[in-house]
């Protein structure tokens, strides 16, 4: 992976630099290691990595004599960490040669340290230090036969570099900090359409419709809509906010006047390939050899209806997704999933503000696992004071306890998914990995299903083809069947390590501010209706629909016959009228636009976990 190559080519050459500003003196290091070994195994792995991708790929599209090209060039992973590994050899060649002329010239080890440190981390500004030091002390030899430097105090000298330290040390970690946005391509407001029309079509082609169900008519985009790859910073709360790094994607209209756009972010469902996510949702290829564009199908349908009628939309891949497929997934894991998507927020407003875009309101929707994730954002959002004018949910999961009790324990002949088995596989290797609990999945799977299940976790299966084979080994197997036999007791299930895990996942169980639509199929393979209306039964059992309706803000809106997909089809667009009314002048509604931001201390904060 590109990952491992950018981390591996870091990691040999902090080493080698480290030697050098050390022992510059030592002719193996500055004049052989630093100078020759070390720069040609980056330089053979630069070549490799060059020469393979242009096997793949052929020539760079593009002009890359122009900024456009060579932001397009290097949106591949593979280029880019190519790329870096080409300045860490021409780095450290020219670190090599400012060590050996330094010891050369007698500069005192302090100005040399800087400017080899300087070489390292900003690269030309150490070579002119160099320059600069080297020129001025041959200029007080010549005229007092002495270096200048002897009559510097050492103690002005130490302080001096401890400052320089300590400003490059606070540098780095706020540049560290900083999300990059590449801008992938401007899709035509009528290719989104197509997407929404032909797509639709082929999306919802993998089960027939029922008779009850009526097709929402076709979505069509009024505008043209720029794509941003983002990769972003973000802390792992379960596991003592260990750092992180994870991908999304930004889509902004392209209007004559876009100062004030309402937002809104979308949190994807399941999806069975690593990069079926927002961030590779308009791209051809991934990294793997296995297809992604198909099941990444409903970021570009809520591209094309929000993004392609005036709106930005924010989606976050969540942790171990994209381009952070390298980390385990964090599927169903609470506090990890609300704080990818929350940093991904904030880094969204500052991009969009560093191009006059201010956030006019802000919404939030999402389907299936995504649904569970949107009430758990709004869940942190409103806990971070951040005002969201509305929020939607579609066949949402809103107590991953209650929803898998049901299908384990009660299933519906006939009806329930074949591949409810995958859930099972990505919640308890998650929770094993988030949660620190070794040998969870263990303790809980059947001994014969464990290798696979693992499999589908792991995605080492090879493409959707070889998932489709080895789920039909198990032939007409039950949900039950796949969890040791001590589990067929709903009362171990409920008291075991992942039952209550599970239980800890829900997302419904607080009283909402923000008005919010719970859509749910009556035919839902998936997600029961009773589960689906969870959210709104929860609010109406604690407020009192009667007593108080205008304070109940969680509506449960059925869409009759619907099945699982066919439940986000219809729910997406329905939603979007409804937000759109949201925003009218008198809709009754708050603004939102004073309090999309957030406040600066928790900007500030942005990765301090759970908050």
């Amino acid at each position: 992976m590109a990952d491992t190559f950018f981390s591996a080519t870091n990691t040999v050459a902090l080493l080698a630099w480290i030697a050098l500003v050390l022992f510059p003196a030592r002719r193996a290091v500055s004049h052989v290691r630093c100078a020759i070994l070390v720069p040609a195994a980056l330089a053979i792995g630069y070549a490799a990595v060059i020469g393979w991708k242009m096997t793949q790929d052929g020539p760079p599209p593009g002009d890359v004599m122009t900024l456009g090209g060579l932001k397009g060039m290097f949106a591949d992973d593979w280029v880019f960490a190519a790329a870096w590994a080409h300045y860490l050899v021409f780095d450290m060649v020219v670190g090599a040669w400012i060590a050996r002329d330094a010891v050369r010239l007698g500069i005192p080890w302090p100005l040399r340290t800087i400017s080899l440190l300087l070489t390292f981390l900003l690269g030309p500004v150490g070579f002119l230090l160099h320059v600069i030091t080297r020129f001025v002390l041959r200029r007080a030899v010549a005229t007092d036969g002495r270096a200048m430097f002897d009559s510097l105090p050492q103690e002005i000298v130490m302080r001096s570099l401890l400052g320089l330290v300590f400003i490059l040390a606070f540098s780095g970690s706020a540049l560290a900090e900083r999300a990059v946005f590449t801008l992938l391509k401007t899709v035509k407001a009528a290719e989104l359409t197509r997407i929404m029309d032909e797509e639709r079509t082929a999306f919802l082609s993998t089960r027939e419709a029922h008779p009850d169900y009526v097709l929402p008519p076709r979505s069509t985009a009024a505008n043209d809509v720029e794509l941003y790859a983002v990769r972003y910073d973000s802390v792992i709360p379960e596991l003592g906010n260990r750092k992180i790094t994870a991908s999304g994607l930004l889509a902004l209209p392209v209007l004559p006047d876009r100062s004030r756009l309402p937002s809104i972010i979308y949190q994807h469902g399941t999806v069975f390939g690593k990069y079926e996510v927002p961030s590779y949702s308009f791209k051809d290829k991934n990294p793997t050899a296995h297809p992604h564009y198909d099941g990444a199908y409903e970021t570009r349908f809520m591209v094309g209806l929000f993004a392609g009628n005036g709106y930005a939309v924010m989606a976050a891949d969540y942790f171990g997704m994209g381009d952070g497929a390298d980390a385990p997934e964090a599927y169903f894991v609470k506090a990890s999933t609300q704080q990818a998507s929350y940093d991904f927020y904030l880094d969204a407003l500052e991009f969009m503000e560093s191009k006059k875009i201010t956030p006019a309101h802000l919404f939030v929707g999402g389907w299936s696992q995504g649904g569970l994730n949107a009430t758990g954002l709004l869940e942190k959002l409103e806990r971070k004071k951040v005002l969201v004018a509305g929020t939607f949910t579609a066949s949402s999961p809103s107590d991953p306890f209650a929803a898998l009790n049901g299908l384990m324990y009660h299933p519906r002949q006939g009806l329930d998914a074949g591949w409810l088995n995958t859930i099972v596989a990505l919640s308890v290797f998650a929770f094993e990995n988030y949660h620190d609990e070794k040998d969870l999945a263990k303790s809980v799977i059947a001994p014969d299903a464990y290798d696979n299940l693992r499999s589908i976790y792991e995605r080492t299966y090879g493409g959707p083809e070889d998932l489709m084979a080895m789920l039909g080994t198990f032939g007409e197997r039950p949900l039950l069947g796949y969890f040791r036999d001590e589990y067929r007791d709903p009362a171990y299930f409920a008291a075991s390590r992942y039952g209550q895990l599970l239980a800890e996942a829900e997302t419904y169980r607080q009283l909402f501010k923000s008005p919010v639509k719970a859509f749910y199929g009556t035919q839902d393979e998936v997600v029961k209706e009773t589960v689906g209306q969870l959210s709104a039964t929860y609010q109406t059992i604690m407020i009192g629909n009667e007593a108080a309706p205008s304070r109940n803000t969680v509506v449960a809106e059925p869409v009759p016959g619907a099945d699982h997909r066919r439940t986000f089809i219809t729910a997406a667009p329905a939603a979007k009228a409804w937000m759109d009314g949201l925003r009218a002048p008198d809709s009754g509604r708050p603004s939102g636009s004073r309090s999309v931001r957030p406040s600066a201390p928790a900007r500030r904060r942005r990765c301090s976990g759970r908050g």
